[in-house]
C-alpha cells in the first residue's frame, strides 16, 4: 500500500502526471532492452516501478533513491528475495 505523502513518483497522482507518467516508462522500456544480463543501478528509483521493470531482464538490480519514504513504499511493493 502506497503512503499518503507524494515521493516524486507515483503514477497516475496529480493534474498533468500522465506526461511524466508515459515519459518515465518509455525511458525504461528503452532501458530494459540495455540491461539484459546486465547488473544495473536505478538511481533515483523512486518507488521502484521502473526498478521492477528493469529486473525482468537485468541479471541484478539495485534500487536508491534519496526520499527514504519512496524506499519504505518500494520495498512494501516490490521486494523480492534474493
Amino acid at each position: 500500500m502506497a503512503s499518503e505523502h507524494f515521493t516524486g513518483e507515483r503514477p497516475g497522482w496529480g493534474e498533468d502526471f500522465d506526461y511524466d507518467e508515459s515519459r518515465h516508462r518509455a525511458a525504461y522500456l528503452y532501458a530494459h532492452k540495455l540491461a539484459a544480463g546486465k547488473s544495473v543501478l536505478d538511481a533515483g528509483c523512486g518507488e521502484g516501478f521502473g526498478t521492477v521493470t528493469l529486473a525482468d531482464t537485468a541479471a541484478k538490480v539495485l534500487g536508491v533513491d534519496y526520499s527514504e519514504e519512496a524506499i519504505v513504499a518500494c520495498r512494501k511493493k516490490w521486494d523480492k528475495p534474493t
